[in-house]
């Protein structure tokens, strides 16, 4: 056994690592007995040093039997642990204390013992073709699961269709042999511009099944769509070193279209603009000239009607708008950021421009600092103040104000000036 030494501090500890060289990643077993003339008690104590990139995890409960040493009799307690690291070249495990309590012999008191352990170390290969990986995963299969809320599957009902400012989770899961979950590189969270991406910190777990060590890490990534469109979620690729067949593995989970809608409210402005605007398909089939005449006269005859409707559907916004605005008055000063939420996103749907508004164009750090509390991994509703969001929404709306005023003051003008 490479590292392998005699019994140490009166006999009482001999430890090992069990393999020269290993890949980087790959588990490697370190053995530590401790040797005591009569019983043990209590738990013994590891002060194992801190070495960069390497975790040092202790492998079930320890074994307890007997051994002779020359003429003397010893109970002994096996403890084995699994040593990873992403280090290349010589990893070295410099002394370290080992403190436990033993009998001098079956009866009387049990005494503190302080053993200390020789130098130990082994080599770390790279694996080739790992260069460009940040953290190398050793295992023989790495079993991966995703799943999207709501559905994304293409057999769900009315899969990928969500509206602006709706959120999708992608669970993903990845569960090893002899690795720790702490060594499994975090997931991607990159996405296309438009989409906002929050993570939820993740769930990890190391388990020892039968003497081998088992890992699993859960990670959440939420997607919020902050406007209209198409968007292409990326798809994941996990690659892993093989040791027994000593290849480099890969599995990709697929990524979705998602086909994000405008909010209710912002598909009926805009419906009511079309109509407004009084396209026709069929004006082409005319002469331009008759078109401006059959225009000039019907402008003429409307004017009145048209100017007394549109100051009507002025006022029908302006109050649709001021109710919205009492809305997100409201639940800003309650602290309430659902409600807040969901009164921003009708405010953007109540604009009167042709192209969508969001609120994170309008409103910026607040909406993300909303965004953040309600879908982050950290903010509660509970904790977030609305006072912030409130300034920068009045700021937002007096300048939709000069805007409206700007587009619409002269939108119907006199036809004899």
């Amino acid at each position: 056994m490479a590292g392998d030494v005699g019994l140490q501090a009166a006999d009482s500890l001999k430890a090992s690592i069990e393999k020269e060289t290993a890949w980087t990643g790959e588990p490697v077993p370190l053995i530590i007995t401790l040797y005591s003339p009569g019983p043990f008690e209590g738990t013994a104590a590891f002060d194992f040093p801190e070495l960069p990139k390497t975790a040092i995890i202790a492998i079930g409960n320890p074994v307890v039997g007997s051994e002779d040493v020359g003429d003397d009799s010893f109970l002994t307690q096996r403890h084995e642990f699994s040593i990873s690291t992403q280090q290349t070249g010589t990893v070295v495990l410099p002394p370290f204390s080992v403190r436990f309590r033993g009998k001098e012999s079956f009866v009387g008191d049990a005494k503190d013992v302080i053993a200390k352990t020789p130098k130990l170390q082994f080599e770390s290969k790279r694996p080739p073709g790992t260069e460009s990986l940040g953290i190398v995963v050793s295992t023989e299969k790495v079993d991966t699961q995703q799943k999207w809320d709501p559905d994304q599957s293409t057999d769900s009902n009315d899969p990928n269709q969500v509206q602006a400012g709706d959120v999708i989770e992608r669970t993903i899961t990845r569960r090893v042999s002899g690795c720790s979950a702490m060594l499994l590189p975090p997931v991607s969270t990159q996405a296309p511009e438009g989409v906002q991406v929050y993570s939820r910190d993740p769930v990890v777990e190391d388990k020892i099944d039968r003497g081998e060590l088992k890992a699993s890490r859960t990670e959440t990534i939420k997607y919020q769509f902050q406007q209209a469109g198409t968007f292409e979620l990326p798809e994941i690729t996990f690659r892993w070193w093989d040791p027994k067949s000593e290849k480099l593995q890969e599995k990709t989970l697929e990524g979705t279209t998602v086909e994000v809608a405008a909010p209710p409210q912002q598909t009926a402005a805009a419906d009511w603009n079309a109509e407004m605007s009084g396209d026709d398909k069929d004006a082409n089939t005319f002469p331009a000239w008759a078109v401006a005449v059959g225009f000039l006269i019907v402008a003429g005859l409307l004017y009145r009607p048209l100017k007394s409707a549109w100051d009507a559907w002025q006022v029908r916004r302006r109050s649709r708008e001021l109710m919205i605005a009492r809305e997100v008055r409201s639940a800003c000063r309650a602290n309430d950021a659902p409600a807040a939420y969901a009164a921003l996103l009708q405010w953007c749907g109540s604009s009167s421009s042709d192209e969508p508004v969001t609120p994170s164009e309008v409103l910026g750090e607040p909406w993300e600092h909303l965004s953040a509390h309600l879908y982050g991994a950290t903010g509660t509703a509970k904790s977030w103040s609305g006072e912030p969001l409130l300034i920068g929404f009045e700021a937002a709306r007096k300048q939709r104000r000069h805007r409206v005023r700007a587009e619409h003051g002269s939108a119907l003008p006199s036809l004899n000036p």
